[in-house]
């Protein structure tokens, strides 16, 4: 595979998961010897193997406009207000198969494209250059009439329509219209789907649009001597947190997302609270990794220290390094970045068994899996956490550790990569 040139494409090269994962799937098949560069909407590093598409003011105009018009195209449809940014129209996009780094691939790997970079429009005149191309879903959006994520709909399973993120809902609503026009498109198009855990596979092969295609899962990687332990006391003097205590983490990017369940995590906390005894309810404390509305920390029944908005990834891995525990409340996730971030710093995870995370968390071995959206569950496992003896903490820590280096370092999925893509090629592994 020695001069493989592989083009990945995203919407951006850092800023979200799933621009992180696409970060980090570049940076894998670079260390395994390929010749792997990216190509972005908006890029916000110097790094010399991530070109923008274009890098001048008219464009990034374009951009925007494309992207609020989309948004635009939706949120006037929309059934609530918290919802805008749960669908993707992906209606107007830009042609980028006239890029050299595109034009010159062997292989074409797609991740999250949307908010106005591609369309699917884009997709056909890519599938025209004639390269295979290898759709990396994040989400469950390339099955769906739109949303990201279904919560409890199976619309997927049908043609989509009576969709509950709309406002007016109908067989013939705008879910139907573009799940219409993806069954008229994907089969024009060089297709090889792979998901990042197992859980979205099987979503994907149950539903109408990608059940005839192969699906493969290879999950993300991580660069496991980065993200490591390290001291808790030096990560907690650098983000000038407090020494001592017991920390519980939090990361999102909004707070008031409301898949990322920070309510149910305010509940939990509030349950915790009333059953700990005084001596050990004085260690807790809970740190804020992201953006973070003060009402919804406001009436906490415990100190709560906010870092804020963090994009350098030392400080990030310090935020893990300095916790004793992860908290994962998602109400529906994928194969959560955090979840291998934390564990790879050997902090264990306490989350709700939802979507790929049980993959990812072997229960009471290296972390705690709670019932899906019950804060008394997830109340269950903070408080058996922070009661913990040192030996059986120490097991966890290690554990979460040996398991996430196991299956996410970056030699694991490069490897795995590396088949997939002499697969598609007709070459011998």
């Amino acid at each position: 595979m020695e001069g493989l040139k592989i083009t990945i494409i995203s919407t951006f090269d850092r800023s979200g998961g799933a621009a992180t994962a696409a970060f980090r799937h570049v940076s894998l098949l670079r260390e395994a010897g390929l010749n792997a560069r990216m190509v972005v909407r908006s890029k916000s590093t110097e790094t010399e193997f991530i070109q923008q598409v274009h890098a001048d003011w008219i464009h990034d105009r374009l951009d925007q406009f494309r992207e609020w018009g989309e948004r635009l195209s939706y949120v006037t449809r929309a059934a609530s207000r918290d919802q805008w940014f749960y669908f993707s129209h992906d209606q107007w996009g830009e042609r980028i198969d006239q890029h050299p780094w595109v034009r010159e691939a062997d292989i074409l790997h797609l991740h999250w494209f949307h908010k106005g970079f591609l369309s699917l429009d884009s997709l056909q005149h890519l599938a025209r250059l004639d390269k295979p191309m290898v759709w990396q879903l994040h989400d469950m959006w390339a099955f769906t009439g739109g949303c990201h994520y279904a919560g409890g709909c199976k619309g997927y399973e049908s043609r989509c329509g009576q969709c509950p993120y709309l406002r007016s809902p109908g067989l013939h609503d705008l879910s139907h219209q573009i799940w219409s026009r993806k069954s008229t498109v994907y089969p024009t198009l060089p297709l090889s789907i792979v998901t990042c855990s197992q859980w979205l596979a099987d979503v994907a092969r149950s539903s109408s649009l990608l059940r005839s295609m192969p699906v493969e899962a290879i999950a993300n990687g991580i660069d496991t001597a980065f993200y490591s332990p390290g001291d808790p006391v030096l990560a907690r003097k650098r983000l000038e947190l407090p020494e001592d205590g017991i920390h519980l983490l939090f990361v999102a990017m909004n707070t008031r997302e409301k898949r990322k369940g920070f309510q149910e995590l305010r509940d939990a906390i509030r349950l915790v609270v009333s059953r700990l005894n005084p001596i050990r309810l004085s260690q807790l404390r809970l740190t804020v990794l992201g953006r973070t509305d003060p009402e919804l920390i406001s009436d906490l029944p415990l100190p709560v220290d906010l870092l804020g908005f963090r994009s350098a990834p030392e400080e990030i891995r310090d935020a893990y390094r300095a916790a004793d525990f992860f908290l994962l409340p998602s109400l529906e996730d994928n194969l959560p970045n955090t979840v291998m971030e934390a564990q790879a710093c050997g902090c264990p995870t306490i989350a709700f068994h939802t979507g790929g995370v049980p993959e990812m968390i072997e229960h009471l071995k290296s972390g705690f899996l709670a019932d899906h959206g019950s804060a008394s569950s997830l109340a269950d496992g903070i408080q058996l956490a922070v009661q913990l003896d040192a030996a059986t903490k120490s097991d966890w820590k290690q554990t979460a550790r040996k398991t996430t280096c196991e299956q996410y370092s970056y030699e694991v999925i490069a490897t795995q990569y590396l088949s997939h893509y002499q697969r598609l090629l007709g070459s011998p592994s």
